[in-house]
């Protein structure tokens, strides 16, 4: 057999094993271990069902509020704290899945907030949401081998068993792809919509408006489902235009009017997009532009901070929780908003007191960013591993020939948005569902180096051998 075929049948086996892991893998709650069954068993996000208790509360005329129960009472309270588009998912659903069933209201807040994520509202939106990302990520496999050409992994071979990789890598295959996230709908669609960029940027697309628009709803819902991967797409977005800038200059604004029309409606269908988030805003909170991560800002930059996220943090009785409720007085007693404001100020407050103690535990952080572990089971992983080993690699060899980032718009796009995941790690705190964003990018740039090396030295062993 040639080394072509198996190279394909390679990658056939990789999308096969994907959507196989996708459609009947799942994680063990209590042993974390991965497991198959016939039966789907994937479990809904704990977030899940606030974001689906205030969607609930929305449709039911009482606002944008969280329930609360104590003992035999109900009460509610404005709620901050979830994004908005992602309430509006649920909202979305639960008026389809009323027209189906019965919907109450213990089946989305359960009794005193013991919520059953596996009743059948849950378990349907989950399924709806792993069959969506399963999707996307196949969409996204032509672009994802656009990209990699493009860095300059040109043996269709090594191209074949790089995509394969990136289905099957332990974070995409297992401890993000097997939960399911939004992650796993953001990530191909930011993969998709990297590669457009760049096919824009070598004239590889044609003057077609419904395309055009397609890509940017892609990167606006990517941003929207996950907040987190707005840095490094305004980072990505940000370059693009200087390259841009650049080409114009060069050729004149003729040859580049397909990627000012994309700019254009990209701005347009992002605005439109924002739009209704700013009008909630504003009836809820008066403001228009308003960031509801005060909590996690702070968890990222106090005393008790460890630079990686704390599952603890907030329950009763943690330190975390008897440190904010001693350093804000009235804590409980304040609005979400009133919260997330005191929680910012303490985050920025420290940041200024403690310049060396920050300096500190932004190393921490970058030192828990590489590593090689999947998600926050702490589990060791040998591929992750060798992917960072090559990213550092990479870095190492870009900083002594820098045309190799200069010279190469994949490069410089994949680096930027390698970047910006690991500034929101920074600001925060290391959290792998952020992390996960910077993988499959890592992964392209470690398997471009190691074969450039590899090449490199290949007439030296082939002479030896001979």
């Amino acid at each position: 057999m040639s080394l072509n075929n198996l190279s394909k049948y390679f990658l056939v086996t990789c999308i096969i094993i994907k959507i196989f892991v996708s459609c009947f893998g799942y994680l063990d709650e209590n042993t974390k271990d991965f497991k198959l069954s016939l039966s789907f068993k994937k479990q809904i996000n704990n977030d899940e069902s606030d974001l689906a208790s205030r969607a609930y509360n929305l449709r039911n005329g009482r606002g944008l509020v969280k329930t609360i129960y104590n003992n035999d009472s109900v009460s509610y309270k404005l709620s901050s704290y979830r994004p908005m588009f992602n309430v509006g998912l649920h909202y979305i659903y639960q008026n389809i899945y009323s027209h189906f069933s019965n919907l109450k209201e213990n089946d989305i807040v359960g009794i005193n907030q013991q919520v059953d994520k596996s009743n059948t509202y849950y378990k349907t939106y989950a399924l709806l949401v792993n069959y969506v990302s399963l999707i996307f990520y196949l969409l996204s496999i032509p672009f994802f081998m656009f990209l990699a050409n493009k860095i300059g992994i040109e043996n269709q071979n090594l191209l074949n068993v790089t995509t394969g990789f990136y289905l099957v890598f332990p974070s995409t295959l297992i401890y993000m792809g097997c939960i399911p996230l939004y992650e796993n709908i953001s990530l191909p669609l930011s993969i998709i919509a990297i590669s457009y960029l760049l096919k824009l940027i070598f004239k590889q697309v044609k003057n077609n408006s419904f395309a055009l628009l397609a890509v940017s709803l892609m990167i606006t819902i990517s941003v929207l489902l996950r907040p987190q991967s707005l840095i490094p797409t305004l980072f990505v977005l940000l370059v693009f235009g200087i390259l841009l800038l650049i080409q114009t200059k060069k050729e004149g604004i003729t040859s580049t009017k397909i990627c000012w029309k994309f700019i254009g409606i990209f701005s347009i269908v992002f605005l439109i997009c924002h739009s209704f988030i700013f009008s909630i805003n504003y009836k809820y909170f008066n403001k228009v532009f308003y960031t509801n991560r005060g909590d996690a800002f702070m968890w990222g930059h106090y005393d008790l901070a460890k630079g990686s996220w704390d599952g603890i943090v907030d329950l009763k009785g943690s330190e975390g929780f008897v440190y904010v409720r001693e350093i804000i007085p009235g804590f409980d007693a304040m609005s979400e908003i009133e919260q997330n404001n005191a929680q910012n100020k303490i985050g920025s407050n420290w940041i200024k007191a403690n310049i060396g103690k920050e300096i500190i535990l932004d190393l921490k952080k970058t030192a828990i960013f590489f590593m090689p572990y999947n998600f926050n089971f702490l589990k060791f992983s040998f591929p992750m591993f060798l992917i960072h080993l090559g990213f550092f690699m990479f870095v190492f060899f870009a900083l002594i020939k820098r045309k190799l980032i200069i010279n190469n718009s994949a490069v410089l796009f994949s680096l930027t948005w390698v970047f910006g995941v690991f500034i929101v790690n920074i600001l925060f705190f290391v959290e792998y569902r952020i992390k996960f964003f910077a993988d499959p990018y890592m992964l392209i740039l470690s398997v471009f180096i190691i074969s450039k090396i590899f090449n490199q030295f290949r007439p030296y062993f082939v002479s030896k051998n001979n």
